[in-house]
């Protein structure tokens, strides 16, 4: 998507009608009973750009099967629906999936973790290393800690087991 013009109403409106039958389909196919609701969302991206964001409620106790450890399942099936959205629009569109509201959860545990963290770093003045967590996790952790002027953060390692350290700050 570019930055200088926005995507056309007819385009905007098709991609979150791909993108939901998309999603729909891949749950029919799991047997899982869910549904699936779509909007564009602003931000959603390191680039501020625009996001199709896919909510799906239902059944907890498929939705959970969904979720997986730490997210993962449901980071496979944002993959596979940007893919798939992305070649029936013949166009990348960048696509973010939520199960039951655990991603709006996990962002807000990490804020707090990120927050008590930085403050055990400024009262032991020694860095603390968080556990390896996929990119979107790190950046929500970057972010909110940028404007603490007492501590900085890096991510560190490699592949999945990257992980963030926050450092006290010179």
């Amino acid at each position: 998507m570019s930055d200088e013009q926005p995507l056309p109403t007819d385009f905007s409106e098709n991609a979150l009608t791909v993108a939901t039958q998309t999603l729909s389909e891949i749950l029919d196919k799991m047997g899982v009973d869910a549904d699936v609701s779509a909007a564009w969302q602003e931000g959603g991206n390191a680039h501020g750009d625009e996001v199709i964001r896919l909510d799906v409620t239902g059944d907890s106790e498929h939705l959970g099967m969904l979720i997986g450890r730490k997210g993962e399942t449901m980071s496979a099936l944002e993959y596979l629906v940007r893919v798939i959205t992305g070649n029936r629009l013949e166009q990348y569109v960048n696509i973010i999936v939520d199960v039951d509201g655990y991603r709006e959860r996990r962002t807000k545990q990490l804020q707090r973790l990120a927050t008590r963290l930085a403050q055990q770093v400024v009262r032991n003045g020694r860095s603390v290393s968080l556990e390896p967590m996929p990119s979107y996790e790190r950046r929500i952790v970057h972010i909110a800690l940028r404007e603490n002027e007492d501590v900085y953060t890096e991510s560190v390692g490699d592949g999945e087991y990257r992980k963030v350290v926050i450092y006290l700050a010179e």
